[in-house]
């Protein structure tokens, strides 16, 4: 098989029952040396916004989230980023109460050589239940979910399904894999938590990576 493999999007999000968003101003940005001065062009701030956009992430706030996303799939860079603004607001977020954080993956992977029925038959279609055996057309595409606990504190969950995109002006079928490393957050230890999995982000990186190439 000609498996073209890439990733297409990397990021962190924290969910929070309620965030003042308007709190999340250019001056906190700047105050808590998560941003520059002269890094907000094209930022957003309304009552239920926060968005900046930077060269290496964009980093946008909601009433119920907080999301890192980062703009580079080159490793080193993404811990860089990650350490500059990430570990900084976390340390800066005495006001709000983070009840989850999980690091996310996506990846596409297609085959040259096969369409998506043939593919996704072949990875993920070799079941024989009574669903399976309803769902056996030449026009079927096939997925998979998985979910584990990868350590004490986090619970991989794998999401792969067909899905259509445009590139070059054409439609291309692939198949979305969706990784996301989910981890409760205690309140008496939220920051040790969150620092603790961000932490391990080139880990959960290099797993993802290699459950995309099995």
């Amino acid at each position: 098989m000609a498996i073209n493999r890439k990733i297409l999007a990397q990021n962190i999000v924290l969910v929070s029952d309620t965030i003042n968003v308007n709190s999340f101003s250019q001056y906190w940005f700047i105050k808590n040396g998560i941003f520059g001065e002269d890094e907000f062009g094209g930022s957003v701030f309304t009552p239920g916004l926060s968005l900046v956009s930077a060269r290496d992430c964009q980093l946008t706030v909601l009433p119920n989230q907080i999301q890192l996303e980062l703009k580079s799939d080159n490793a080193d860079e993404a811990q860089q980023s990650i350490q500059k603004r990430m570990i900084k607001l976390v340390k800066s977020l005495s006001n709000v109460r983070v009840i989850a954080i999980g690091l996310n993956y996506i990846w596409r992977v297609n085959d040259e050589e096969k369409t998506m029925p043939v593919l996704s038959r072949v990875l993920f279609g070799k079941s024989s239940t009574n669903l399976q055996s309803f769902f056996n057309k030449e026009d079927t595409r096939f997925g998979a979910y998985y979910s584990q606990n990868i350590d004490e504190q986090t619970r991989l969950k794998l999401d792969i399904k067909p899905s259509l995109i445009k590139e070059n002006g054409m439609d291309i079928e692939i198949l979305m894999y969706n990784f996301n490393f989910h981890c409760d957050v205690p309140e008496q230890q939220m920051e040790d938590t969150l620092l603790n999995q961000l932490n391990k982000w080139q880990n959960f990186n290099q797993l993802a990576n290699e459950l995309v190439c099995l």
